[in-house]
């Protein structure tokens, strides 16, 4: 097999880049801020945006915040994104919305949403540029690091230990942690995972151990050994560097709670963690009220999403989707 191998500065797995590697760009982020919020008890509401930075490449939306959580007087809201794609340029989306009361002060500080807008060239893209180019084995598909390629970079990738209804948060020494995203996969069958993104933090429901990966963009490279391939920009901006590994296409997948499970392609699967419906309860009058807390298991291919409800009156669950983006964990660990 012809390519590049990586062997980045942290020590970890190897990597090789080849014909079949697609490294993702990193575009640009869009945010679902308040403006967005729909009136009360309007469940659903969809919406679409031309990303112009998306134009001349295959794009990609990855939300790394899925569901926030925000103060209005004396209530809170909820909305969380159910359906999200790209269509050429446009970016879709569809979320739900419901009022609720959040157990964590903290997590209605939260306004805004975020998704985060990554590329490949599309082959037809004839802009003049410069850099390293190599063409994929099927479907025509290109890979390409240029002067105007935003690299997304590995800054760690380590596999925790996590004790039952424990917390454990990222080190605070990473890189550009406030725009980080957050991969992980869990090794045992009955841990529920949930992610607390104004938190930086990773949950448990039971003793695990976690596969975690975190990757930013926009770092600030400087080369820490003498040995391997860099890339400069013509204004001596350093656009790569193979001391670190770069963030390579994942699938994009969705699964409806009541179905229970979605089967990746992938038999280490890192899923991408994007706050979803943790530690929140919501309540429709002074009667009625629910707790949901999500958690994602994992058993081979496999992932699995739980909501677990609690009502005074009814026991019942959520028509919600759920959207992931998976990447291939065997390229990492």
């Amino acid at each position: 097999m012809y390519g590049l191998e990586i062997f980045p500065v942290e020590g970890g797995k190897p990597y090789r880049l080849t014909r079949d590697t697609q490294i993702l760009c990193y575009l640009t982020s869009y945010q679902i801020g308040p403006e967005d919020w729909p009136h009360y008890r309007q469940p659903k509401k969809t919406r679409s945006k031309v990303i112009h930075e998306a134009m001349g490449y295959e794009a990609f939306a990855i939300p790394r915040v899925a569901s926030v959580y925000m103060a209005v007087n004396d209530y809170a809201y909820f909305q969380g994104i159910t359906h999200i794609r790209m269509e050429g340029p446009v970016l879709r989306y569809e979320y739900v919305y419901d009022n609720v009361q959040v157990q964590d002060p903290q997590m209605a500080k939260r306004a805004n949403m975020v998704v985060d807008i990554y590329g490949i060239p599309l082959p037809d893209n004839t802009k003049p540029t410069y850099g390293v180019e190599w063409y994929g084995a099927f479907q025509g598909f290109r890979s390409a690091i240029t002067r105007n390629t935003q690299m997304t970079y590995c800054v760690f990738r380590q596999k925790i230990h996590l004790e039952g209804g424990r917390y454990w948060s990222l080190p605070t020494t990473l890189p550009h942690l406030d725009k980080c995203v957050v991969f992980y996969h869990a090794t045992n069958l009955q841990a529920e995972v949930s992610y607390l993104a104004h938190k930086k933090q990773l949950y448990s429901s039971a003793q695990t151990d976690i596969y975690v990966c975190v990757f930013v963009s926009g770092m600030v490279l400087t080369p820490k050994r003498r040995w391997g391939l860099s890339l400069y920009s013509e204004d001596g901006t350093l656009v790569f560097n193979t001391d670190y590994l770069p963030f390579t296409r994942g699938q994009s997948m969705a699964l409806l709670l009541r179905e229970g499970s979605v089967e990746t392609p992938y038999s280490l699967p890192l899923v991408c963690a994007t706050s979803q419906f943790v530690n929140a309860s919501y309540q429709d009058d002074n009667i009625d009220w629910a707790k949901r807390n999500t958690g994602i298991r994992f058993r081979g291919k496999q992932i699995f999403v739980s909501e677990r409800i609690r009502d005074a009156h009814r026991q019942h669950h959520v028509e919600q989707r759920i959207p992931f983006y998976v990447l291939n964990g065997s390229h990492y660990f």
